[in-house]
């Protein structure tokens, strides 16, 4: 038997941050993303250690960022984003990245998505 979600009902559309250091990628999965709903904002951010920096993290619905960005790996910009945003974090990664997978897959409050 099938579980069947009811949308959100939301007044205004939910901001989602999207962090990593591929502007080419970072163009085209957001776009992707926000073909998805027009009830979603995507913001980017192509420099991860600016990240800390916003304090538009508090003021966004989802962060999400690339497992391979630098200085510091996705894992810990998420651990970090974390600190003052209560909301979700996805993390997407190659799925050849079994190491990053696994130290994700064990974060309870992490969501790993392929690509």
């Amino acid at each position: 038997m099938g579980t069947e979600w009811s949308p959100v009902e939301r007044e205004e559309r939910a901001r989602v941050l999207h962090v990593d250091d591929n502007v080419d990628f970072l163009d085209v999965s957001s776009a992707m993303v926000a073909r998805q709903s027009d009830d979603l904002e995507i913001d980017t951010l192509a420099d991860p250690a600016r990240v800390t920096e916003r304090p538009a993290t508090t003021d966004v619905d989802c962060v999400v960022s690339d497992y391979d960005v630098e200085p510091i790996d996705g894992l810990e910009l998420l651990r970090t984003v974390r600190a003052d945003h209560r909301g979700p974090t996805r993390l997407v990664g190659d799925r050849r990245r079994e190491r990053g997978r696994r130290r994700a897959l064990r974060d309870p409050v992490l969501t790993w998505f392929d690509r």
